[in-house]
């Protein structure tokens, strides 16, 4: 992990000792607390996506994991779906509706 050395109190080019050096912490994003976090899915039900998207989806799920996070290939599209939904609710429903009422 990098460490960040806070105003020059690393070791100078004298050769004298650091006094601190702080651990480089990455801040949280948006996207970090909305979709890199755990999803138990109880009831489950199978769907077929590309070979290519799941490929995709495979490596950032096993990057995820190996920087310590617990998220599987189908929480984290379950999770990705149910805020597309959210983002975009007016217009599905809208869509939707044309033909049979509300969808949400």
């Amino acid at each position: 992990m990098k460490k960040i050395i806070i105003f020059g109190r690393g070791k100078s080019s004298q050769g004298t000792p650091a006094d601190k050096t702080v651990p480089a912490v990455k801040p949280k994003t948006a996207y970090t607390d909305k979709f890199l976090k755990r999803r138990e899915l109880r009831t489950r039900q199978c769907v077929y996506i590309s070979h290519d998207v799941h490929g995709i989806v495979a490596r950032l799920v096993r990057s995820f994991t190996d920087q310590g996070r617990d998220i599987t290939v189908g929480g984290y599209i379950d999770t990705v779906l149910t805020e597309h939904f959210k983002e975009h609710r007016q217009e599905i429903n809208e869509l939707y509706r044309q033909r049979n009422g509300d969808l949400f």
